[in-house]
């Protein structure tokens, strides 16, 4: 009976003082699992970053600048960054695109107990060269499997490997998968995280989908595909089997 008690009160209490500060967001639009790993983050792997994201660039990985906001709408409208220098993803048609963000304290694990909530994540985007934010163009499913509440499986958002390290700020990844047919051009994309139910946190970005459609890796969740890697960050980095050829400004 007083084991029953004790693990109903630290349910409660986990849930409580977790929904009283969810938010997350998305970090990198494109990040190399394949050179950097789904450990610890590595900003030199990140090769796009999301609409406005010029103060998160800055202050880093996890730091809280104004995309902790729950909406179900972008953080910021379309063009809103135009002349900033933000580092906009190019994609492949067919290629397996991996996103990073930070878990905020929201993974079901040792350090934290099985009682985090997780009600999906969903990735859309607009129709090629739109200019409003409409992402009824297409949805994507992510790789990371859907997490059961109350079990430690690290599955959809909490995809989190080493989330007791750093609860706060931790690497999480979710990769998808494009479709090998997709149209040369500038999309829009959402990523959208509905922790309790009806409480969503929205993170929009732009990217560039151009080159020779490639064959997706079968593995879920596995590393993406492309090719060498770019230098963002003013250093050259390691050889990559995903980093894009060249990066666009957003505008």
């Amino acid at each position: 009976m007083l084991t029953y008690i004790v693990s109903v009160a630290a349910a409660v209490a986990a849930i409580s003082v977790l929904t009283a500060d969810a938010h997350s967001w998305l970090e990198c639009t494109d990040y190399d699992t394949a050179t950097a790993g789904s450990a610890t983050w590595d900003k030199k792997q990140c090769n796009g970053f999301a609409r406005c994201g010029d103060r998160q660039m800055g202050a880093g990985f996890g730091v809280d600048t104004g995309f902790n906001a729950e909406k179900k709408t972008c953080q910021c409208a379309y063009g809103s960054d135009a002349g900033k220098n933000i580092p906009t993803a190019t994609y492949t048609p067919g290629q397996r695109v991996c996103l990073a963000y930070p878990p905020k304290n929201h993974v079901a694990d040792t350090c934290t107990g099985p009682y985090i909530p997780d009600n999906g994540v969903t990735i859309t985007r607009t129709a090629v060269g739109a200019t409003t934010d409409d992402f009824s163009g297409k949805s994507y499913a992510h790789l990371n499997g859907v997490h059961v509440n109350g079990v430690v499986d690290h599955k959809g958002f909490q995809n989190c490997p080493s989330f007791c390290s750093d609860k706060d700020k931790a690497l999480c990844t979710m990769c998808f998968d494009l479709e090998a047919d997709i149209a040369p051009g500038k999309y829009s994309f959402m990523w959208q995280w509905e922790f309790n139910a009806g409480q969503f946190y929205s993170t929009c970005w732009e990217a560039v989908v151009s080159g020779t459609a490639r064959l997706v890796t079968s593995s879920a969740g596995g590393a993406p595909t492309k090719g060498p890697a770019s230098t963002l960050w003013g250093s050259s980095a390691a050889p990559s089997s995903s980093s894009p050829a060249g990066t666009t400004n957003s505008s």
